[in-house]
């Protein structure tokens, strides 16, 4: 069992968080998920351990999402489908290099634009939170540059932007959307497409494309699924609030 302490998120949710993993062969137990001083506790199970999803219901636990571990080869990418041409035919993948290009971008995100994520439908943080959660972790990567960040242009217009990053010849989709006033369009597709674009279009040493998906996404689920990735894993999410003085 891996504990860490998320003292991250303090300032992205006003709470002190504590996330456990749960690996293989632990056994569960139930004086291990007592954390009176944490606010927030998540626990990752892995799918189909039984014992941990009826213990940690018994103890208030409710379960948020499954989180969906998904890859793919870079060599049979499917570059030639007709929708992956035509959205590349339309888009320039450009660098983020400078804070004015990063502030174009967290300026254009809206607070319903992830609204599959855990902590938009969780009634304790919201959308509003939610976004300042992804903002704070887009400029977190930026200034450590621990990520690349990318714009999504279309006709001199930024629709949307993708941040990933590469560990060896493995690349680990991180985040990526088009802008609400875009998504009426055919350009969905370039959310899980971009990366593998770039990749492409730099030519840039890679094996493997890999991401995580909640299942709360079916709509970017789906596109995955179309573009045939595989998926690796399935972890089921668990969420605990300790709420203090009475208030939510």
């Amino acid at each position: 069992m891996k504990i860490t302490e998320c003292y991250w998120e303090l300032k992205n949710l006003d709470s002190h968080v504590v996330e456990v993993s749960i690996e293989k062969n632990d056994t569960f137990d139930a004086s291990k998920f007592s954390f009176p001083d944490k606010d927030y506790v998540v626990v990752k199970v892995p799918v189909g351990d039984t014992a941990f999803n009826f213990g940690l219901s018994a103890l208030n636990y409710v379960m948020i999402e499954s989180q969906l571990s998904m890859s793919k080869a870079l060599k049979c990418y499917p570059f030639e489908d007709r929708l992956v041409k035509y959205v590349s035919s339309k888009t320039e993948l450009v660098d983020v290099s400078t804070h004015d290009e990063l502030q174009e971008i967290l300026d254009e995100m809206t607070v319903d634009m992830f609204s599959t994520d855990r902590i938009y439908l969780d009634p304790h943080f919201g959308p509003k939170m939610s976004m300042r959660r992804y903002r704070n972790w887009m400029q977190d990567e930026f200034e450590q540059g621990t990520s690349q960040i990318c714009k999504v242009v279309e006709e001199g217009a930024v629709i949307g932007f993708f941040m990933f990053k590469m560990e060896g010849n493995v690349c680990d989709g991180l985040l990526g959307g088009i802008f609400e006033k875009y998504q009426n369009g055919p350009y969905g597709i370039l959310t899980p497409v971009s990366p593998a674009l770039y990749l492409q279009r730099n030519n840039i040493a890679c094996k493997i494309l890999k991401t995580h998906i909640s299942s709360n996404n079916m709509p970017v689920l789906t596109l995955y699924n179309y573009l045939g990735y595989k998926i690796d894993q399935i972890t089921n999410v668990f969420i605990k609030h300790n709420i203090k003085n009475d208030t939510i």
